[in-house]
């Protein structure tokens, strides 16, 4: 997926993330030029959404872009879930053969059949 900013307008929210803090800042473009866009009192690189700083530890979002990479950490948290939940003594052969099937319809999907 693209992690750029291109299509964003002066006023647009975005989601900053920087390695020295926690939390997410939400903030909004205040500039936008053909190269750079302004957030924050910083320019990020419309191309890849990195602070154009030198320093490389924040990287601004758009809200479709935040959206995808939390339900991308829900999947990888889910399939480690699933690597570790490995038992199905409890569950009825039913159980066992539709989460099966589930499951490798799931594989096929990450693995990109249609």
């Amino acid at each position: 997926m693209n992690q750029g900013l291109q299509g964003i307008a002066v006023g647009d929210p975005v989601i900053v993330t920087d390695l020295n803090r926690e939390k997410p800042v939400h903030d909004t473009v205040a500039v936008v030029g053909r190269k750079y866009a302004t957030i924050g009192g910083r320019k990020y690189d419309l191309s890849t959404g990195h602070v154009v700083d030198g320093m490389g530890h924040r990287h601004a979002y758009t809200p479709t872009q935040w959206a995808r990479r939390a339900a991308e950490a829900r999947l990888s948290t889910a399939r480690v879930g699933v690597y570790q939940a490995d038992r199905a003594d409890h569950l009825s052969d039913a159980d066992v053969t539709a989460l099966a099937e589930q499951l490798e319809g799931i594989l096929a999907k990450l693995r990109g059949a249609p």
